[in-house]
């Protein structure tokens, strides 16, 4: 009988995000070679993926197996909590570079497994036909605040600069265009809302309805201040839309494949994120508009790149290449250690 591995994430309930993303990416690596359960058990195994302040404490007060937490950070400086919560862990795999680099500079101890993330395309279609009007359209994707606080600290909601390019977008007063904010509800039920030059989106979203919506963008836009990985471009890269995102955290590690992706004018400020002082990336509004009206200006040179950077995301990206390999390694080197290396059990 095949090992038992237990993969779990926060707010499970939660609907389509990041996490469960990445936690059907992880099943689907493991299915060949273990039994996968979201079941929190006695398997020879437990993976939680999230935040360190998402681990669950029954996982790391009550051990009944050994314990690897697929961990993200988007800031250089973490707290100094989230160092001794990893250290509790048997291993703790990183998506990026940038995650594995911050987590060994604050000193954590526990081994440390860097396993890339990808693009599921299990279900994906294959990219069909350009469908796409002669309007301009601008997408960006995440959770919607306005802005800093005035204090200098940044919520969960604002880091991925909405707000910008939205101010952006009508500094820039380019003709025939749109501009999609595909936002989830923060505080309020879900709405759509939709005028001739601005759509809002604030709902869930089906994978396949967030396909429809790339399949009529020219530009995604992401001016995000850090990322452990940042899998939103990437999947707007594989449906043949091209990406502005600054050339900075997690993304790096995908952004060198894709050329004139990166927003390379940006700087590190200091702010105020997850209770602690750190930098992040902030980008200048005249930077965007001044990308959005090139982009403007060169539409049919942006329309013919959709093949090749679909193709190159697609092949390069697929997770089963990028993510399966160096998962099972860690899955197995944890397992392999038994018992009393990991400190578990009597």
């Amino acid at each position: 009988m095949p090992p038992i591995v237990t993969v779990t994430v926060p707010f499970p309930d939660a609907g389509f995000n990041s996490f469960t993303i990445v936690r059907d990416m992880v099943v689907k690596c493991l299915a060949d070679r273990y039994r996968v359960t979201d079941d929190a058990g006695h398997g020879a195994l437990h993976i939680h993926i999230g935040s360190p302040d998402d681990a669950p404490r029954s996982l790391l007060d009550h051990r009944l197996a050994p314990l690897v937490l697929f961990a993200f950070v988007e800031t250089p400086t973490i707290p100094r909590r989230w160092v001794e919560i990893l250290d509790r862990a048997d291993a703790v795999a990183v998506p990026s570079h940038f995650c594995r680099d911050v987590l060994e500079c604050a000193g954590v101890t526990a081994p440390l497994h860097l396993v890339p993330l990808g693009l599921d395309l299990d279900t994906a279609a294959p990219l069909g036909p350009d469908v796409r009007d002669r309007t301009f359209t601008v997408m960006w994707q995440g959770g919607y605040q306005r802005g800093r606080h005035p204090d200098g600290s940044v919520t969960d909601g604002d880091r991925k600069c909405g707000h910008l390019v939205e101010q952006a977008f009508r500094k820039a007063a380019l003709p025939d265009s749109r501009l999609v904010l595909k936002s989830i509800p923060l505080a309020h039920p879900g709405s759509d809302r939709r005028t001739e030059d601005v759509w809002r989106i604030e709902r869930v979203l089906p994978r396949a309805e967030i396909a429809a919506l790339d399949r009529q963008a020219d530009l995604f836009v992401w001016p995000t201040r850090g990322e452990g990985f940042g899998l939103p471009p990437l999947e707007k890269l594989a449906n043949g839309v091209p990406v502005m995102v600054p050339g900075w955290s997690g993304p790096l590690d995908y952004l060198y494949t894709f050329p004139d992706a990166q927003i390379d004018d940006f700087r590190l400020v200091d702010v105020e994120y997850n209770h602690v002082m750190t930098k992040m990336a902030d980008v200048d509004i005249d930077i965007v508009v001044e990308r959005l009206r090139w982009a403007h200006a060169n539409l049919d040179t942006l329309r013919s790149r959709r093949a090749e950077l679909a193709d190159t995301a697609r092949t390069g990206w697929n997770f089963r290449r990028s993510m399966a390999g160096p998962l099972l390694r860690c899955v197995s080197a944890v397992i392999d250690a038994g018992p009393a290396a990991a400190g578990v059990g009597p």
